[in-house]
């Protein structure tokens, strides 16, 4: 009887290891997906949207995305842009800690949802052809263009005001209003 009752305490000990494995296993894998889901998205911002023509300087000129922070991609971003070419344009990536290093970019990226940085960026960059893309619910009413979240079923969901975007002198493709209701499911 006691060895039985100390078989179980120790089956039970490993069920329970399993258990929390098994979660955080779950938990990466969505981390994962989430990080894939977005960096395809960027991906596809990029490739279907149009900047004004003097956002280019050479026919060779790269595109810049600046992500102002800690981006949690797992590096998937970095694969895409050492390997992926838009019109025959490289894509440059630079990471800052904050808005001072915006400078010419195409695409910037605000990972992290925070609504003052967001409005910041909105403010800094006016009438500037850059795509402003934050995180959150409420990343378009701060002033972005783009927005990701989390929506009810854990899938992440993205929301575009093209009106936004034109005032930027820019233009977002129609597949991407498409795409846009169906991403991460």
């Amino acid at each position: 009887m006691h060895r039985f009752t100390r078989f179980a305490k120790l089956t039970l000990l490993v069920a329970i290891i399993c258990l929390i494995c098994t979660g955080f296993a779950a938990s990466a894998f969505g981390q994962s997906v989430e990080a894939k889901v977005k960096t395809a998205y960027l991906y596809s911002l990029l490739r279907g949207s149009t900047w004004p023509a003097e956002s280019h300087p050479d026919d060779s000129s790269p595109y810049k995305v600046v992500i102002v922070g800690t981006d949690h991609l797992d590096g998937h971003l970095d694969r895409v842009a050492e390997k992926k070419r838009i019109n025959h344009r490289k894509i440059v990536l630079q990471r800052v800690r904050d808005l001072h290093s915006v400078g010419d970019a195409h695409l910037l990226y605000l990972p992290g949802g925070s609504r003052e940085l967001i409005k910041a960026a909105a403010k800094a960059t006016a009438g500037q052809p850059i795509l402003i893309v934050g995180e959150g619910k409420d990343a378009l009413a701060s002033g972005a263009e783009v927005g990701f979240y989390l929506d009810d079923a854990g899938a992440v969901a993205v929301v575009i005001n093209p009106t936004a975007a034109q005032k930027r002198k820019l233009s977002i493709d129609d597949t991407m209003m498409t795409i846009r209701a169906n991403a991460g499911r």
